[in-house]
């Protein structure tokens, strides 16, 4: 009897354990033309270290941004929206060698990638921010909210860069999500297989 008590709980143990596999592997979508899944965050994070002394560089961060969560122009728009529970996160480790403090200037852009066909990602398909903590993303995108434009508020946080004190180091991070209204047609029945060829920016 024992031995019997003793394979069932075993038996409801690897049920739960495969249970727990499937339900933390994927992402179900639901029925919205946007793609919403379920919250997830940091699925790009990275221990990536760029000195900026330098005027320019150019990163080659591959293909490397994928399984973006889509959102579209009304969630963009929508007050309260979680916008850092939908983002995929880029962390970059910003050392100054420098006697002055400095703004590093984080760009991110896709390249060209005709090898895969009606898969390659485009500038149009996503939107980013650059900030200094993820924490800042929901207070930063509401004051975006009230402005006549968003996404030109955006583009102009994201153009003030984040300040690295001198001979010291500090962490950009990239919030990065899809836009699916900014999607090419023929993208949009796809949007889930879509893959970004990345290269990334930097102004010191």
């Amino acid at each position: 009897m024992k031995m019997i008590r003793k394979t069932l709980i075993l038996i409801l143990f690897v049920m739960i354990s495969v249970a727990s596999m499937v339900t933390g592997v994927f992402a179900w979508f639901i029925g919205s033309p946007g793609g919403f899944v379920e919250t997830i965050s940091g699925d790009l994070e990275t221990d990536m270290t760029i000195d900026i002394q330098i005027d320019q560089s150019e990163i080659f961060l591959g293909d490397r941004v994928r399984d973006l969560v889509y959102i579209t122009d009304e969630d963009f728009q929508t007050v309260g929206f979680d916008f850092y529970g939908y983002g995929a996160i880029l962390a970059v480790n910003l050392q100054n060698s420098g006697d002055q403090a400095m703004n590093a200037k984080l760009g991110l852009y896709a390249q060209s990638a005709p090898d895969y066909g009606i898969y390659a990602g485009v500038n149009s398909g996503f939107k980013y921010l650059v900030v200094d903590s993820p924490f800042s993303v929901t207070p930063l995108m509401w004051g975006f909210q009230q402005t006549s434009n968003m996404f030109d508020a955006m583009n102009a946080h994201n153009a003030n860069g984040v300040l690295v004190p001198a001979n010291s180091s500090s962490t950009a991070y990239i919030i990065i999500w899809g836009y699916y209204d900014g999607l090419p047609s023929e993208q949009k029945d796809i949007y889930h297989a879509v893959v970004y060829r990345m290269r990334m920016t930097l102004f010191g």
